[in-house]
């Protein structure tokens, strides 16, 4: 490119590209994965132990009844708006535009501009749609949990006052949500996975300052919840600035690459929909069923994920921003061998955990929310749908490995199709069924809707891996019947030693909580052990290709 200057015509002088260290611009081999899963893996360790101390003081603090119940109406809500706008549809389309802009060598000026676009443009859509959730929240709650609505009473008025106060935190989580994209997309992953731990400092805080003043009737959990968020988008805000340098927002609907990310999110959305329609349907079916049928269902699905956080998320989060760099740069072979590595990952880490958390779910549930307002009822209906998850989690794991796999290639459309299917698969074989457990008086009907939600996923991971392996014919080189195999040999170990030493859930009750505690270590950790020794003497190795 040539200029001209006082007659003379002299090269233009051009900014150099933005470029990262060259040690970060290297292919990303499996250690590499593997240690920015481990780095990722270990930060939300301490926000998932953190996360079971919040449920703790829930289960203590304010029980599992109506201001419970009310609570999790009030969270679930801006939190279903949260997976449209901001980690599911947001993420899963920024980074691989981003990812490719900077394979592009986009200068950092560029990638600054395009980032204030992005968040002026969906930061201004969600600002309206929070200020709606403040106004309607009325509508919002009788539309998320009607049973509350019909029956009358404390839970219905006490859901839209939390609602109000909790609305807010759509806004705060959603501009958080594109700051921790952009720093994952510059892999700089601990700020964000450090984020949650803000979240539950905030709501443990919160469950404690109820305690000492129940006529709050829940006030206080909602200004948490807003709390948390403003917080998150705070603490992400300044390590953005200094990753991505100082930026503004802006308008930017006329931008191409802003449009590009709005048109890979739009069926983003739609598949996010799906899921939390599954979500919403569940917690509408469960207000009809006996109080307390949401916090069992809640305390249960918290356990949960937890292993699925750790493991599956931190998979997820680590995998799209290098999936979607090798793809972009032409590197087959290494995105396909990436994505296998994944897969077997997740497995060799869900299997074992959903086998520890369906056999050991009463101790667990005893050892850790037994106490002030958790009585032995709670413990043995919250177990119950903890038994139905945890079949579930194997599935729930898959999806968060394979989907990225798609999301790279910026296909959006597979994973929704797919997440629709196992939606209506889920509803088609749970709604006769929860109709035929109601009106036959049969025990624990909640744990149907958890049990719906685990064949879901089940079906859902299930169509991915089939697809990928059909579009991606070299997909034969992740083989999974010999990894699988160890893998079976190993969990068969650890269930046998589980039902040998696990006491009977009877006498959990009967003994004090420090010998729960000290119990429930020596059955995990002794389960851990052998498990990994296993895997180690069957062959399996962590950084294997093959």
């Amino acid at each position: 490119m040539l200029r001209e200057h006082s007659g003379h015509r002299t090269p233009a002088r051009r900014a150099p590209p933005f470029k990262l260290p060259a040690a970060m611009n290297e292919a990303p081999t499996k250690r590499g994965l593997l240690g920015s899963w481990s780095l990722v893996a270990g930060l939300t360790t301490i926000s998932r132990v953190l996360g079971l101390a919040r449920e703790i003081a829930f289960a203590w603090f304010v029980g599992a009844g109506v201001v419970m119940d009310a609570f999790i109406v009030a969270f679930r809500i801006p939190s279903l708006f949260r997976h449209f706008f901001a980690e599911g549809a947001l993420s899963q389309s920024f980074v691989p535009v981003y990812s490719e802009r900077m394979e592009a060598g986009d200068g950092r000026e560029e990638l600054r501009h395009l980032l204030g676009r992005v968040m002026g443009t969906l930061g201004a859509v969600v600002a309206l749609v929070s200020l709606a959730g403040v106004i309607f929240a009325p509508i919002f709650v009788w539309l998320c949990a009607p049973g509350f609505a019909l029956q009358g009473g404390e839970s219905y008025e006490q859901a839209v006052a939390m609602l109000r106060r909790t609305f807010p935190y759509l806004f705060f989580i959603s501009i958080a949500a594109m700051l921790a994209a952009a720093l994952n997309a510059h892999r700089k992953f601990a700020a964000a996975a450090f984020t949650p731990v803000l979240m539950n400092i905030s709501l443990i805080a919160a469950a404690s300052l109820y305690a000492m003043q129940p006529q709050t009737q829940g006030a206080v959990l909602g200004w948490g919840v807003f709390a948390a968020g403003l917080a998150q988008m705070v603490f992400l805000l300044f390590f953005a600035r200094s990753t991505c340098g100082s930026f503004r927002l802006q308008w930017g609907w006329r931008d191409s690459k802003v449009r590009r990310i709005l048109t890979l999110m739009a069926p983003v959305v739609i598949g996010s929909s799906a899921a939390q329609v599954g979500v919403v349907l569940d917690t509408i079916l469960a207000s009809f069923l006996m109080s307390g049928s949401i916090s069992w269902l809640n305390f249960s699905q918290r356990l949960m994920e937890f292993p699925l956080g750790v493991f599956g998320v931190a998979l997820a989060t680590v995998a799209l921003p290098r999936l979607s760099r090798l793809h972009a740069a032409g590197e087959r072979d290494e995105y396909l061998a990436s994505t296998g590595w994944a897969i077997r990952s997740g497995l060799a880490i869900s299997l074992p955990c959903a086998a520890g958390l369906f056999i050991l779910a009463e101790p667990i549930m005893a050892t850790l929310f037994l106490g002030g307002k958790f009585n032995l009822q709670d413990v043995e209906m919250a177990a119950v749908s903890l038994k139905a998850y945890a079949v579930g989690l194997p599935g729930l794991i898959g999806i968060k490995t394979l989907a990225p796999s798609f999301f790279a290639r910026q296909d959006m459309k597979t994973p929704v199709k797919v997440a629709i299917m196992a939606l209506a698969c889920k509803f088609l074989v749970t709604l006769p069924l929860l109709w035929y457990w109601v009106a036959g008086g049969l025990h624990a009907p909640h744990a149907v809707l958890a049990g719906g939600t685990a064949l879901g996923a089940t079906i859902n991971a299930a169509a991915l891996w089939l697809l990928f392996k059909r579009q991606d014919p070299e997909a034969k080189r992740g083989a999974m019947l010999k990894p699988l195999l160890r893998i079976a040999v190993a969990v068969g170990v650890i269930a046998m030693l589980l039902f040998e030493f696990a006491p009977a859930p009877a006498l959990w009750p009967e003994v004090s909580r420090i010998a729960r505690v000290l119990w429930l270590l020596a059955c995990a950790g002794g389960a851990a052990a052998a498990y990994f020794l296993c895997l180690f003497l069957t062959g399996h190795r962590w950084r294997d290709t093959a």
